[in-house]
């Protein structure tokens, strides 16, 4: 079974993995990490899925959380909202070994 290696940070909860440290987790756990992030503006959860790659879900409000795919090496980050039902199939499919880059609909945005 795939793995991922998961780092967050959930200001409701005073909980912080830095993405030095991020701990392996399979599709499940991840779910239910992605399920039990708080409500809390910029809370975040991030992960390095199988295929490679980093994918960031973050916080924004009751109906949507951004989508970031950080791009250091172009110094840009591939972005775009979406709601939670959304984030949760994009998880599913990291699972199953797509990549964050090819998350439709994500635009460029520079650092």
């Amino acid at each position: 079974m795939a793995k991922f290696h998961v780092f967050l940070t959930d200001y409701e909860r005073d909980r912080e993995i830095p993405s030095s440290e991020a701990i392996e987790r399979t599709l499940e756990e991840v779910l239910d990490e992605f399920d039990r992030l708080s409500d809390v503006e910029s809370s975040f959860l991030g992960l390095y899925p199988p295929g490679g790659g980093v994918a960031q879900f973050m916080y924004n409000d009751e109906v949507s959380l951004t989508i970031d795919v950080p791009q250091p090496e172009r110094r840009e980050s591939l972005t775009r909202l979406a709601s939670f039902d959304e984030c949760r199939r994009i998880i599913v499919d990291l699972g199953k070994g797509s990549r964050p880059e090819d998350i439709s609909g994500l635009q460029s945005v520079g650092w």
